[in-house]
């Protein structure tokens, strides 16, 4: 006996969201297209999305109601698709003419062991080959679907970054990506479980991410730095003065064109050793342009936060890396001094100079991203960082940009 159970579940500013559970087929098709389309009416000028979570089987004639749907739609997005019944629509052709998502694989993690925690979630080996990384709650669908595919994208354009498979659920109800790591391990926990081994660690770590930076990625793959700093700038211009606001848009323009790949991200607690190979997994904010650019992150998680007077940012600090602060702090100190190219402490500290004066100049821009958090720092940022440091510093910060 057939039975279908067609349910509206939600609804959003653009779409209409339906829940379709059962078997359609001849029998009951007509009938299932008929209450689509009688419930539509009470949603006018919205898209449809049909979640078909609980579909078990769809026969020809179910197939012909989908089409007979899009003829009156907008658009239709069909969701939550199982394998067979996302075979079915591969077999006929219909991924080309429909958005189809399919269901995600659903995981245990309980009981596995953590490889690594960090400010996005954290990162579990499943079983010898694979890891997956578990978001904190509160990202969306969309933003962890949006890191899979960077991800994808970077390991095709030679970024040196996991293999990366499919967005999961948990049993617990968070998202996660699956990465390929077999005999892998954070440099986080590296350091931590081998302290003998730190400079060993710390030459590999800076030689890391000079490489990262010697790549060229094709344009138009991945945002452009400038461009979304322009953007961020924008949104700052409600918080300062309009002589303020062209002051950010300048700087921005003042550091060169360039697609090298910027992780902005490059804390340990982001790079896996797999086989002595470092390899990164967390790309949510992978972006193209002067590739230094990045150290302005790495200063920030190794130095700036660990080192603040603010109990509430080095515990910030400690649960992004997940590593004590001290050892943070120390990290931090040998890999500038490398990458300053001096341990001559005048050196080291002009340097320094130049990077607090970049970490100012991010800090404004940072917070200028669309996070509800971070609404209300903005005007502190503001005050503190554009007005205290970096209108006081101007052409010391136009000639850092430029050295990027």
């Amino acid at each position: 006996m057939s039975y279908a159970m067609i349910s509206f579940h939600k609804e959003t500013d653009s779409r209409m969201i339906f829940r379709m559970r059962g078997r359609v087929d001849s029998n009951n098709a007509a009938e299932v297209e008929k209450e689509l389309l009688e419930s539509r009416k009470d949603h006018p000028g919205k898209c449809m999305t049909i979640d078909l979570d609980g579909l078990e089987y769809i026969s020809s004639a179910g197939l012909r109601v989908f089409m007979r749907l899009r003829k009156a739609e907008q658009e239709i997005e069909l969701a939550n698709v199982n394998q067979e019944i996302y075979n079915v629509l591969e077999m006929t052709g219909f991924l080309d003419i429909f958005t189809v998502h399919k269901a995600p694989r659903v995981i245990d993690v309980e009981g596995c062991k953590v490889v690594g925690r960090g400010g996005c979630g954290t990162v579990y080996r499943i079983d010898q080959d694979t890891i997956v990384k578990v978001y904190r709650e509160g990202f969306k669908p969309e933003e962890i679907e949006q890191e899979l595919q960077c991800a994808k994208a970077a390991l095709l354009n030679g970024v040196p970054t996991a293999i990366s498979y499919d967005v999961v659920h948990c049993k617990d109800g968070r998202m996660g990506i699956v990465y390929e790591m077999i005999r892998s391990d954070t440099l986080s926990h590296a350091y931590k479980t081998h302290p003998e081994q730190f400079e060993e660690l710390t030459q590999k770590y800076v030689a890391f991410v000079r490489e990262l930076h010697e790549n060229s990625l094709p344009a138009g793959i991945f945002p452009n730095l400038k461009d979304v700093l322009h953007e961020r700038a924008n949104v700052m211009a409600e918080y300062c003065t309009p002589e303020e606001a062209a002051l950010l848009h300048s700087l921005v323009d003042e550091m060169r064109d360039a697609t090298e790949p910027i992780h902005g991200d490059l804390h340990p607690g982001n790079i896996m050793i797999q086989d002595g190979e470092l390899l990164l997994i967390d790309m949510p904010e992978i972006c193209v342009g002067p590739g230094k650019y990045d150290l302005v992150g790495v200063y920030r998680d190794l130095v700036t936060w660990p080192g603040s007077p603010i109990p509430e940012m080095r515990q910030k600090a400690a649960v992004s890396v997940d590593m004590e602060v001290e050892d943070i702090l120390k990290i931090g100190k040998r890999f500038f001094e490398i990458e300053a190219g001096s341990e001559d402490e005048a050196a080291v500290a002009a340097f320094h100079h130049q990077m607090k004066l970049l970490f100012s100049f991010n800090a404004v821009m940072s917070v200028a991203q669309n996070f509800d958090s971070l609404v209300p720092m903005r005007p502190a940022f503001v005050e503190r960082h554009l007005r205290g440091v970096i209108e006081p510093n101007e052409a010391a910060l136009r000639e850092a940009l430029r050295s990027l």
